[in-house]
């Protein structure tokens, strides 16, 4: 058979043209950062110290409070440790880290002149930090907070002279308007990236600590309580809450009253500045663990001995009429609803004389020994003071 070549096309089969489709790849999911990072025990002992702006009391970073009642010398206080901090020197004995320090004075305005002029005086050199006067700031207001934190510098401490002034229209005890003030104050700390005290006061009792609702206490990293009469020049103040710290330490200064001249009308000028003075905290020299009425007991003590100032400095005598410390205490056990609290009252007290906490002469409570060793089963009486005459408060 002949073939005849034509000029039609050439058709290729499927085969010589297939091109075999390529696998699809997996679908794998894409891989974002972790949100949360697990640390081990070695990552965690690698973490660096804590770091405090007053060591053992307020921390560099946080948020924390100086409170108590009117006429106690809060703003006072918050002059000698805002001038401590800036200046790196110890307050109250206690080592401080050099920051910059701000203070907001919002209460007494007038009044924050002739103290630092009183602080300049005992001192003979201006306040070292900075202070904004005469200008309304609202911690509830979020353009405030922001203005405040854009005008200080980075790593300081703010301290807020009163937190009642600086939220002027909130109802202290509702959970929802001091929420407002706490997310203010945290708005301010991170901005910052700082310390924020602020200056509060006590409610009608004062043993509840800071004014308003609870969650302001909850809210902070460190408290001081600031205490006294006003009518007397003996204060004293003591560490309510300190995260990571000790609570329960007490430091007694004295508000000294200072003259600074006379003004237009031939008026003396005056004002105070504070004055540390030794302690008299009790000398617990036992190792015992103690119970909880004779904690009670103790505390009450202190309390008396704080509300009576103490002796001459270098002295540790002190004498207390022994009935009433026995009644007093009495007192504050029926107020926690204890039973008997008479008699309650008498076996606390006898358990801390016979550990060496005091001593019991005559119609006197007395200091206990400094050393503890000097104490003998046979012989509970003598301590460091003998029969010497000691003033009773």
């Amino acid at each position: 058979m002949e073939i005849l070549e034509t000029n039609l096309p050439h058709f290729h089969t499927r085969a010589e043209h297939w091109d075999p489709i390529p696998p699809k790849e997996p679908n794998t999911p894409k891989s974002f950062p972790k949100r949360y990072k697990l640390l081990s025990g070695s990552d965690i002992a690698n973490e660096p110290l804590k770091e405090w702006a007053v060591k053992g009391i307020f921390p560099i970073q946080g948020i924390s409070a100086v409170y108590g009642p009117s006429g106690s010398g809060k703003s006072f206080l918050c002059i000698e440790l805002a001038a401590a901090i800036q200046e790196g020197k110890p307050f109250f004995d206690l080592k401080t880290k050099q920051t910059d320090v701000i203070i907001i004075g919002l209460e007494g305005e007038s009044g924050y002149k002739v103290r630092y002029d009183a602080w300049k005086n005992i001192n003979v050199r201006n306040i070292p930090f900075k202070t904004v006067l005469r200008q309304s700031f609202n911690v509830t207001i979020d353009k405030d907070v922001a203005d405040l934190a854009e005008a200080v510098p980075k790593g300081c401490v703010v301290i807020i002279d009163t937190m009642n002034q600086s939220a002027p229209t909130i109802d202290e005890n509702a959970s929802k308007d001091m929420g407002s003030v706490i997310r203010g104050l945290k708005q301010l700390q991170t901005l910052t990236k700082g310390l924020v005290i602020i200056v509060h006061h006590t409610g009608k009792n004062e043993t509840r600590g800071l004014r308003g609702h609870s969650s302001l206490h909850a809210a902070m990293d460190a408290e001081i309580e600031v205490q006294g009469d006003p009518e007397s020049p003996k204060k004293s103040f003591k560490t309510t809450k300190v995260k990571d710290g000790a609570a329960g330490k007490s430091f007694p200064f004295e508000l000294i009253p200072i003259d600074l001249g006379e003004d237009e009308d031939g008026e003396p000028i005056t004002s105070c500045y504070v004055k540390p003075t030794p302690s008299f905290e009790l000398r617990k020299t036992t190792t015992g663990t103690l119970g909880e009425n004779q904690k009670i007991a103790m505390e009450v003590i202190d309390e008396l001995l704080k509300a009576n100032g103490d002796l001459a400095e270098g002295e540790d005598g002190w004498q207390l009429i022994y009935a009433e410390v026995r009644e007093d205490i009495a007192d504050r056990l029926t107020q926690v609803e204890k039973k008997r609290p008479s008699s309650r009252s008498k076996e606390a007290l006898t358990g801390l004389i016979n550990n060496g906490y005091y001593r019991h002469e005559g119609d006197f409570l007395l200091p206990g020994l400094t050393d503890r060793s000097q104490l003998s089963r046979g012989d509970r009486s003598v301590g460091q003071n003998g029969g010497e005459d000691l003033p009773v408060f």
